[in-house]
């Protein structure tokens, strides 16, 4: 009696020091994702977060649902910085009327939020979900791995995962993920039937604010087996009583049963609906994903792509849950290996549910760009602590791991995501804004970029990808690649390359491999070589492909056409003795490579590409006086209209990058790769230089002029400034003077 008395008195010790713990822990985080706040006079949203916003204003002022240019002068006033509601979807009845086309469950959450603390509200509602999605999973969890690993893990799962980061967003995931969780629990978790079609009612509303978790539903009916056939008809009635009720809102808007159906339409700039000039959309831009034969083509017609996707949802850089949700990925080894019938069907409502969306929208199947990480995945990833709750009764693994196993694997996982997720960490609306401040940096960069999901991959740098002249093609330069260009060690170098079109009756653009340096380059795709040869820096390799590169098309939805793409592996091997500061750069073949470049005619760098010249290796973004080299190696190229007996001058326009502290300037001058010249720069240094280029070194029109930084130096080391460049010269113009032709 004394022994369960003391027993008694540590748990109520333990849970009071846990719940301490979790008070603070969350007052925290709240605390810190309210003050990284932007306020609302400088702020602008981005992505749909207006027409979640303009309903919840809506709701709360009008109680309808019905947008309005008082609407409209309501979100101006709130958000004068934002220039309006970019990102609204917005649908119209047969008798003109303009209503919110979004399903409407988180705007009426949000609205008394809105109306007592402001856009403050999102935040403290979304807030308030994943502490509850905390809650139910250290309930789902702790049968399996104790209190003590479960409030940790639970903390981990929601505190260490794009969850937090979701926060500061007005948006409705965390909202899905808490109607899921919440169905499913007291669905599978529940003792008494009340609950049980309390649940059932939970899900029908989380199917309305998410259609595609229809597909789960079904799963979870299977998983509660402890359910006779009359609840079960009861769960029905109650869940499609659920699904009803905010449906029932739809049909008397516009007549169509779910928000993306009808005449629905996106509003990117002004003039905005209602206001003079806006011109009224006559076609529906989204209904043609409900089109049944065309999602059926989609999902036979797609099944090749499962395996990689299977691959990409776990080690994928946008998608993968190892990177992004390390504790969800434990759960969901623990219900495999322990799994009872129930889990297996509730795993199997996670994979169907995936597999939709994998395989409708294969180039945009994790919750579109602007996105960190896999946004659909997070909506139904409570699956994953579901899972658990049914593996405590008849497992079908013949042994449970012991608890020490247990809890050292749990740690673990929770060290991986601290590795991983750190940086959600004070939740800000800035990561969720630029993800590609994640996906560029470690350990993200570590993990394969999904190729099927490239067009919408936020990377947001403009050396990542490349569009062909009649922008059909575009080219992602995905391996090996440093700020868009290829560093030549001594050895082999490899990097990759992706092709990818949406349309399959495109034609293959030609493209254009450069180096600073002799090399020997090969391309392969599917195993076999295509195109190899030597390079040097004044012959640039022109390769042709065939369409047969590309072995497979797979029909998407969101674009409604077939898309196909092809992998492309480049290898350099030098040539030269000493390589470690070469460059190389393989991209469409450009038509200002065609072009001859104009005689005695100064041309700003501004003006190249239209002039015959093409900037290669080495240089920053053209600013309005110029261009700076960033690095120790740049060049450009141009062709010239014929050979002149005397050769040429160029005269270049140059300034150096010569602060105080670093007070002179060295670069080499090198034609075709033969140094021809030193140039040193200190403060009494002329801004133009010349320099004259015999015949002999211009066997034909085309001309590579590099330039050697010795010593260039980077603001940000000299304590300038933020700017990380490694700056040596800077070009302004240039102007090629022949002297007498060779006809």
């Amino acid at each position: 009696m004394k022994i369960s008395r003391i027993t008694s008195t540590i748990a109520n010790y333990k849970n009071k020091i846990w719940a301490l713990i979790w008070i603070l822990v969350s007052i925290t985080v709240l605390t810190s994702a309210t003050l990284n706040k932007v306020n609302d006079e400088n702020r602008a949203v981005f992505s749909d977060q207006s027409a979640h916003l303009m309903a919840s204003m809506s709701i709360w002022h009008d109680l309808d649902l019905r947008y309005s240019l008082r609407d409209l002068e309501r979100f101006n006033s709130l958000l004068p910085e934002a220039h309006g509601p970019r990102g609204m979807f917005l649908k119209r009845n047969e008798d003109g009327e303009l209503f919110y086309a979004k399903p409407f469950l988180y705007a009426a959450l949000a609205a008394p939020f809105y109306g007592i603390f402001g856009t403050s509200g999102f935040i403290i509602l979304n807030f308030m979900a994943i502490i509850i999605i905390a809650t139910l999973t250290f309930n789902a969890t702790k049968k399996i791995y104790g209190p003590g690993n479960s409030h940790i893990l639970a903390m981990a799962f929601i505190f260490l995962s794009p969850f937090i980061a979701w926060v500061p967003i007005i948006h409705p995931d965390i909202i899905i993920a808490l109607l899921l969780f919440t169905g499913g629990y007291l669905l599978l978790a529940g003792n008494k039937t009340n609950a049980v079609i309390l649940g059932a009612f939970v899900l029908g509303l989380a199917v309305y604010e998410k259609p595609t978790f229809a597909v789960i539903v079904p799963f979870l009916l299977l998983a509660a087996s402890q359910l006779n056939w009359k609840a079960r008809l009861s769960l029905l009635a109650s869940m499609l009583i659920g699904w009803s009720l905010p449906t029932l809102v739809n049909v008397m808007q516009d007549g169509n049963i779910l928000a993306y159906q009808g005449l629905r339409f996106y509003v990117e700039n002004a003039p905005f609906p209602l206001e003079d000039g806006w011109i009224e959309s006559t076609k529906g831009s989204t209904n043609h994903v409900f089109n049944l034969p065309q999602l059926i083509t989609a999902l036979l017609g797609n099944l090749m792509l499962l395996p990689q996707k299977i691959f990409d949802s776990l080690i994928g850089r946008q998608t993968g849950i190892l990177l992004y949700f390390p504790i969800a990925a434990f759960f969901l080894m623990t219900s495999m290996f322990i799994r009872t019938k129930a889990t297996i069907f509730v795993l199997s409502g996670l994979f169907a549910y995936l597999v939709l969306n994998w395989l409708s929208f294969p180039t945009n199947g994790f919750g579109g760009a602007g996105s960190y990480g896999p946004r659909y995945l997070m909506q139904a990833l409570p699956l994953t602590a579901l899972a658990l709750i049914t593996c405590v009764k008849n497992p079908l693994s013949p042994r449970i791991p012991k608890s020490n196993i247990i809890s050292a694997i749990a740690i673990l996982f929770i060290i991986v995501s601290v590795i991983f997720q750190n940086k959600v960490l004070p939740p800000s609306e800035e990561l969720v804004r630029d993800p590609a401040i994640y996906l560029r940096s470690n350990p993200a960069k570590i993990f394969p970029l999904e190729q099927s999901l490239l067009p919408s991959i936020p990377m947001y740098v403009s050396w990542f990808s490349e569009k062909s002249a009649d922008s059909k093609t575009r080219l992602y330069r995905t391996k090996n690649f440093n700020n868009g260009i290829i560093h030549i060690k001594d050895k082999p170098t490899t990097s990759e390359v992706v092709l990818y079109q949406l349309s399959e009756d495109s034609p293959v653009p030609d493209l254009a491999i450069t180096a600073s340096s002799t090399v020997h380059a090969a391309l392969r795709t599917n195993g076999r070589i295509i195109w190899q040869g030597d390079i040097n820096p004044n012959k640039t390799a022109i390769v042709s492909l065939s369409q047969d590169i590309f072995k497979t098309k797979y029909f998407d939805m969101l674009s409604f056409n077939f898309v196909r793409w092809a992998a492309i592996n480049l290898e350099i091997i030098p040539l030269s003795s000493d390589s470690n500061q070469e460059l190389a750069d393989i991209s469409f073949l450009k038509n200002d490579r065609k072009n001859l470049v104009e005689y005695s005619k100064v041309i700003s760098v501004n003006d190249f590409s239209e002039s015959g010249i093409t900037k290669l290796f080495g240089w920053s973004k053209n600013e309005p006086w110029g261009v700076w080299s960033d690095g120790q190696y740049a060049d450009i190229f141009f062709r010239l209209p014929g050979i002149p007996v005397g050769g040429i001058d160029v005269n270049v326009g140059v300034q150096p990058y010569i602060p105080s502290d670093h007070p002179t300037q060295t670069a080499e001058v090198y034609v075709n790769d033969k140094l021809i010249d030193k140039w040193i720069f200190d403060h009494a240094s002329d801004s133009k230089r010349v320099i004259h280029i015999d015949s002999k070194y211009l066997p034909d029109p085309d001309v590579v002029l590099a330039f050697r930084m010795l010593n260039p130096a980077s603001p940000s080391i000299l304590g300038h400034s933020s700017d990380n460049r490694l700056l040596g010269i800077g070009l302004r113009d240039i102007e090629i003077t022949p002297n007498d032709f060779d006809n």
